[in-house]
């Protein structure tokens, strides 16, 4: 499916993003596998690994030692679901991530709800200061989109942006 992904935005003006959970990087042949084909299907500086970080880890050194050989390589890190369960804020600066995805589930509650909205304000505020960038992910509605481009969040997902299209009618727009 990577190979595919990658071969399928290989001529398009986008970066490629790779949702990957720590049980990835553990399985036998992932790293080497990914690693081969960085250069290969796509320019690196256009591949976004995004992480989903868990308590899981058993062991936290080679995933961080191969998230920084990807860095080394020109390739881009997110953390996807930012916000919700286990986020360690020294991880994010030892790794030099790139993007933090603001979780769904805070995201859509930034309307209603003062408290989510003060931690989100706490996530950009760090994020800034370290110089990462920050995606909301769920942006479904104008209000919404308004909202978190005031609060000064750098990239909107979702489906006031655009819903998912298949590869051929985003073929047909951009080349």
């Amino acid at each position: 499916m990577i190979e595919r992904a990658l071969d399928d935005f290989r001529d398009l003006p986008f970066e490629v993003s790779i949702n990957l959970s720590f049980q990835d990087f553990e399985t036998p042949g992932v790293k080497e596998f990914l690693l081969s084909k960085v250069k290969i299907l796509i320019e690196p500086q256009r591949m976004v690994f995004e992480i989903l970080e868990t308590e899981d880890i058993k062991n936290y050194e080679p995933i961080a030692n191969f998230l920084k050989e990807l860095k080394k390589r020109g390739c881009k890190i997110a953390i996807d679901d930012f916000g919700i369960g286990y986020s360690n804020l020294e991880r994010l600066i030892e790794l030099k991530v790139d993007y933090l995805k603001i979780d769904a589930s805070l995201i859509k509650r930034l309307p209603s709800d003062e408290n989510v909205r003060l931690l989100v304000e706490a996530i950009l505020n760090f994020a800034r200061r370290v110089g990462i960038k920050t995606v909301a992910e769920f942006v479904a509605d104008e209000t919404l989109f308004n909202l978190v481009k005031e609060m000064g969040i750098d990239y909107s997902q979702g489906y006031f942006i655009g819903p998912p299209e298949p590869i051929e009618v985003v073929r047909k727009k951009y080349l």
